[in-house]
């Protein structure tokens, strides 16, 4: 039994998780890319000191490779991705989508309004004076709107102008939501 579940890559627990339906996939350490687990207060921080750093959590290299970049020019040296834990006001306005304890793949490098994949909006990290929020986002003139999940939080938005930037506002793209159901 032993020489079956190493050739399928499978441990006792996996193959529990199997029997009940719940198929749980076991990644080699080696196929895992570890990601930092910050505040989102230190989003806009191109690196991060050991008190700002949570943990790391490991995401599977191909899907951060998948991932294409557009990074502006400032943020070329930034770290690329960073993970963040949604608390209860970083989830609200995006419930279900988002729920409280959800952890969040934020692609730092990818600031641009241009669609990740077509016809599909995106989802960013957003900055607004001292607070992070969560939202789908698009420019109408110089304001750039964000658009809560939920009809009963309000539309929101930010003047983008030389001195306010888009990059300033911008975290980056929300590229994978890992919520415990």
């Amino acid at each position: 039994m032993d020489a079956i579940l190493n050739a399928l890559g499978l441990n006792v627990e996996q193959l529990v998780a199997v029997a009940d339906q719940t198929p749980v996939r076991k990644e080699p350490a080696s196929a895992l890319e570890s990601v930092p687990l910050i505040q989102p207060q230190s989003a806009m921080h191109p690196t991060f000191s050991n008190n700002e750093v949570q943990g790391t959590i490991g995401f599977t290299k191909a899907l951060l490779r998948r991932l294409k970049a557009e990074p502006p020019d400032a943020r070329k040296l930034w770290v690329r991705f960073i993970a963040v834990k949604a608390d209860k006001a970083l989830s609200a306005a995006m419930n279900p989508r988002v729920e409280n304890g959800s952890v969040l793949l934020i692609d730092r490098h990818y600031c641009s309004l241009d669609e990740h994949r077509k016809d599909e909006p995106n989802l960013y990290l957003i900055r607004k004076d001292e607070q992070c929020m969560v939202r789908w986002v698009e420019m109408q003139g110089t304001q750039l709107c964000l658009r809560p999940e939920r009809n009963d939080y309000p539309l929101d938005s930010i003047s983008i102008d030389r001195k306010n930037p888009i990059e300033s506002c911008i975290v980056g793209r929300v590229a994978h939501i890992a919520t415990d159901t």
